[in-house]
């Protein structure tokens, strides 16, 4: 899975192949330049928000963006969620889309590969690969991304992270996430 599509997933190969087209141009034009392509790593790292705030079952953008269903959730969020009995969760305010592994970390694990770097045949499926390692999104609330923000902690990993536990930023605040509650929960 590549947050929540099938890795295998017309869309996602798709998808994939573009940002690996994308990657690819940033990592040399920065090599061969010495300048940082901001714009165009932004443009990147938002294509990444389509894996988690969509779904295949759906032809709706963000439709499952804010779902306590798909995602993992703190349990301030899933109060607040309840609490306004709203079927579409993107309604509900206060609430944060946030990605446990920072979008920085994992464009910066893309421009590392020498696959996607250099375009090579197989760079979409590592582009894949990479995502489906990193990518899934929790559902905080406002005030818990402040949290994560005053610890040095919006797009950095704690410095003790082990490179698996995709929870770690919210470990190190204290802040417990519940499971996504499945559909039709």
């Amino acid at each position: 899975m590549v947050g929540n599509w099938p890795i295998h997933h017309p869309l996602v190969l798709h998808r994939c192949d573009v940002i690996a087209r994308m990657v690819s141009f940033v990592a040399r034009y920065e090599a061969s330049t010495g300048w940082r392509l901001g714009r165009e790593r932004k443009e990147i790292k938002d294509l990444f928000v389509f894996f988690t705030a969509d779904h295949p079952d759906s032809d709706k953008q963000d439709s499952v963006k804010y779902s306590e269903a798909h995602h993992h959730h703190s349990r301030a969020a899933l109060r607040a969620i309840r609490k306004t009995g709203k079927a579409r969760r993107s309604w509900v305010g206060g609430l944060r889309h946030e990605h446990p592994i920072p979008r920085n970390f994992v464009l910066e694990s893309l421009l590392a590969d020498p696959d996607v770097r250099a375009l090579r045949a197989n760079a979409g499926q590592v582009v894949a690969r990479i995502l489906s390692k990193h990518m899934c999104v929790a559902i905080i609330t406002v005030k818990e991304d402040r949290r994560l923000s005053s610890a040095g902690l919006m797009r950095e990993m704690p410095g003790d992270w082990n490179g698996e536990d995709h929870f770690a930023r919210y470990a190190a605040i204290g802040l417990e996430l519940l499971p996504p509650t499945g559909i039709g929960e």
